[in-house]
């Protein structure tokens, strides 16, 4: 299920759209970014991201 997360130190989630909400976090006032990870451990993507290659690289 596609879900949207914060990869700043909150970890904060949410099933739609939105802004980080916590003043703590480094991420606060971001976008959230899109998950569709299926374990809600949120690796898949940033594995995914890690391991593809930049457009940039990838001509």
């Amino acid at each position: 299920m596609e879900h949207f997360v914060c990869r700043g130190s909150c970890g904060g989630s949410a099933d739609h759209a939105k802004k980080c909400e916590d003043p703590t976090c480094q991420n606060f006032g971001k976008e959230l970014e899109k998950c569709a990870c299926k374990d809600s451990m949120h690796r898949a993507s940033e594995e995914s991201h890690a391991t593809a290659p930049k457009e940039s690289e990838a001509n």
